[in-house]
């Protein structure tokens, strides 16, 4: 993954399935291309959405931490045929570009709103 930013967002995301989701497993799948890192955290819990909240002081966590530092991030839900059935975070890393600092970086979502389970 390019270096220590994407081994600190790949091990928050994991840090929040297991304290938010609370399953008994995840699953992380790591996408590598010349141009890019695509990294995706799973869990089988739809109970309970992310959702981006303000970071609280002294907090360097959560999806607000993913969209600051990430070049791409987004939360979609995994379905089986006919309901959610869990969701996945997910992040973007591109290849020799410097990650962004900015809050507004990072919002778009360049993936298809759904997972198929």
């Amino acid at each position: 993954m390019s270096g220590l930013g994407g081994t600190y967002l790949l091990s928050d995301a994991v840090a929040n399935v297991v304290r938010h989701a609370r399953v008994p497993e995840l699953a992380v799948q790591v996408t590598v291309d010349p141009e890019r890192v695509l990294v995706a955290v799973r869990d089988d819990d739809p109970g309970r959405p992310p959702w981006p909240r303000p970071p609280c002081v002294g907090d360097a966590s959560g999806l607000a931490l993913l969209r600051r530092l990430a070049h791409a991030s987004g939360v979609r839900w995994v379905w089986d045929e006919l309901r959610p059935v869990g969701k996945q975070v997910w992040f973007e890393l591109r290849q020799d570009v410097p990650l962004p600092v900015s809050a507004a970086v990072g919002s778009g979502n360049p993936h298809p709103a759904a997972v198929r389970a």
